[in-house]
Formats: C-alpha cells, structure tokens, sequence
C-alpha cells in the first residue's frame, strides 16, 4: 500500500524526535533533502554508520505503529 508522502513527512514530525526526523528525510531524500548515504549523514551529525542504521530502523518503527495507530493503513511492510 502507497501513502502520500504528506502523510509521512506529518506522521515523522510528530512521532520521531528532531535529529532522528531530519535523519529519516536525509536518507530518504524528503522534505527538500537530497537522498544522502549513511557516511554522508554520519558526517553531518558527527556518528557512525551503523548508528545511522540503527536510527533508520527504530524510526521506520515508531512510523509504521504510528500509521497504524492513526489509521493511515491497516498494513505497512
């Protein structure tokens, strides 16, 4: 199931913290970021790489539960 990408940019500001919204945007190239790697936005915040996975899978997470709970879909993989 597709969403509009409103939707997530409104779902991320209210359920992730601010570091870990603006990582989800840069990775994902939303919001108006380009598409970063994890070194490029390990760089910009000063962490590893694998930490940038790290707050990439716990935000995608805390997302998915949160259009859950708000019904924005009944199914997100």
């Amino acid at each position: 199931m597709f969403f509009k990408i409103e939707k997530i940019i409104h779902a991320a500001k209210k359920c992730l913290g601010k570091r870990n919204a603006i990582v989800f945007y840069m990775y994902y190239g939303i919001n108006g970021y380009t598409p970063h790697t994890y070194s490029e936005i390990g760089e910009e915040f000063n962490i590893t790489k694998e930490r940038v996975r790290q707050i990439l899978n716990r935000s995608k997470i805390k997302l998915k539960k949160y259009l859950q709970q708000h019904k924005f879909t009944e199914k997100w993989k």
